[in-house]
């Protein structure tokens, strides 16, 4: 994997937006989160979307878990009320344009039985097409993110992975990539939950990575 291909932002947003973020999703009774069996290809991915290596990956670490999700923004159009008050703000904060966004979504992650330091959910990418994912960290935690050498790119049908780099969740840290990359999420073993946000762009992520 080259170097350029992810970038880590700490602090990438205002203190201020951080905390409504926060507070919003997991302070509030009347957020709405719901449970996925797929923890990483949940109904709201039309089958098309879905790439063709899906159940094809192999390894011994994978250890794959439910999900909690409150998606934001698909299929062009609003899915949620917090669209605009939350991932709108957050895209232009970070000089962004909710017009290049393709999905929104929030993951919830919590503590599962069996899962070790050594887990990880199932390696994927996000869609079929050329984007960039952009993982916003709600709250300091563990359960890493993992990016893997292997990408769509190079290897459209790898029957196995091996890690690239674990990044660690830190709140207002901001996670971007090129979404050919495989990678996968970590339940946390220490912390009650893991929350992030995932969203997906239609963009050229390389005008983010000059220092």
């Amino acid at each position: 994997m080259e170097k350029e291909k992810f970038k880590i932002i700490d602090n990438a947003v205002s203190l201020d937006l951080q905390e409504l973020i926060k507070k919003t999703v997991l302070g509030q009774a009347l957020f709405p989160w719901f449970y996925y069996n797929d923890g990483t290809y949940g109904p709201d991915i039309p089958e098309e979307d879905i790439p063709a290596y899906k159940d094809t990956i192999s390894h011994e670490d994978i250890l794959d878990t439910p999900q909690f999700t409150h998606t934001f923004f698909l299929h062009s159009k609003d899915n949620s009320p917090h669209h605009q008050k939350l991932i709108v703000p957050l895209l232009k904060e970070l000089g962004l344009s909710a017009e290049h966004l393709t999905r929104a979504k929030a993951n919830l992650l919590i503590q599962q039985n069996g899962f070790t330091e050594n887990h990880f959910n199932t390696p994927h990418t996000d869609w079929n097409i050329d984007h960039t994912v952009l993982i916003y960290y709600v709250l300091d935690s563990d359960g890493d993110t993992i990016l893997f050498n292997e990408n769509i790119r190079d290897n459209f049908t790898p029957s196995t992975v091996s890690i690239y780099r674990r990044v660690k969740p830190k709140q207002g840290r901001v996670l971007l990539f090129d979404g050919s990359i495989f990678h996968s999420s970590c339940n946390p073993i220490k912390s009650k939950e893991r929350v992030v946000f995932n969203i997906n762009l239609a963009y050229d992520y390389r005008k983010h990575f000059s220092n």
